[in-house]
């Protein structure tokens, strides 16, 4: 038995050098900012409590998903976000648009309550972004670390964990892990190789 992961998706390795940061920027005019790309808001992928870490702190937010919002938290995230010039609410992005909003953020922060994986960890370390991820065995098991590990309850400590890195220069030792470890060619190498022993 063996345990099928998530891979880079091929869409980001075919377009990344196709694809400029001004994208993103022209069409919205932010750079440097703490992304958190969903498909919906909601209670399980936690954007409340990003936004209450990083209220008043001048640091610039980008969300997606801002179309499709849970209803019983409809109300505080609206109340949240209104009036605020460093929250961007986008719709879900298509890839060409995802793609250069990951080359313009600074970090990745991904505090969800629970998930089953982590593709816009990998998406989002393999285009630079620093990790700043829920404190669950999921995320540890595929970034290890790489990812640097919050208590998603606490905005104060997400808070304190996003200040820690919000200066960090790009590196490419992210990227270099996911090549290595979180590819479907590897994993396809791995299943393969099991299967012939």
């Amino acid at each position: 038995m063996s345990i099928a992961y998530l891979g880079l998706p091929s869409y980001i390795t075919e377009l990344e050098n196709k694809i400029s940061e001004n994208l993103f920027y022209e069409e919205y005019g932010v750079k440097d900012f703490v992304f958190y790309p969903s498909a919906r808001i909601s209670t399980r992928k936690n954007q409340i409590n990003l936004i209450k870490a990083l209220k008043g702190t001048g640091i610039k937010l980008v969300l997606t998903g801002c179309n499709d919002i849970d209803k019983e938290i409809e109300e505080e995230f609206k109340e949240l976000v209104k009036g605020d010039n460093n929250i961007l609410c986008l719709p879900v992005l298509g890839k060409e648009m995802l793609i250069s909003a990951y080359k313009n953020a600074r970090i990745l922060a991904f505090v969800s309550n629970a998930e089953t994986a982590g593709i816009i960890g990998i998406e989002g370390g393999y285009l630079g972004n620093t990790l700043v991820l829920s404190n669950i065995p999921i995320f540890k098991e595929y970034f290890g670390k790489y990812g640097l590990y919050v208590n998603q309850k606490d905005p104060n400590d997400i808070k304190a964990k996003i200040f820690k890195v919000i200066d960090k220069e790009r590196t490419n030792e992210l990227k270099e892990y996911i090549l290595e470890n979180l590819t479907w060619d590897k994993h396809a190498k791995i299943i393969d190789q099991k299967i012939k022993t």
